[in-house]
């Protein structure tokens, strides 16, 4: 299997250490391959996903990933366009 796209998003995680609220930024990737996406915490056929959409905000996106598990929520900061193109052209294939 080779990977179609990856598309990177950022995991915001809350620490608090010696009574400092501290927050540390991860990125990750959602990999699409030619019969599955996965994410760092799942893994999804291309039938159990329904849709890519997403939404524009100030300085960033967010972007959804519809399932038959729910919606799946992201913090890009690069419009997905091409993750979703390719998706598309995926599950018609």
């Amino acid at each position: 299997m080779e990977i179609v796209h990856s598309h990177p998003y950022v995991k915001v995680n809350r620490e608090i250490v010696n009574n400092y609220q501290n927050f540390v930024e991860t990125v990750h990737y959602i990999n699409l391959y030619t019969d599955k996406i996965i994410i760092p915490t799942h893994e999804f056929n291309l039938f159990e996903v329904l849709d890519i959409s997403y939404k524009p905000l100030a300085q960033n996106y967010l972007l959804y990933l519809h399932t038959n598990q729910g919606v799946f929520t992201f913090n890009t900061a690069t419009a997905p366009d091409i993750l979703i193109t390719e998706f598309k052209r995926q599950k018609n294939n």
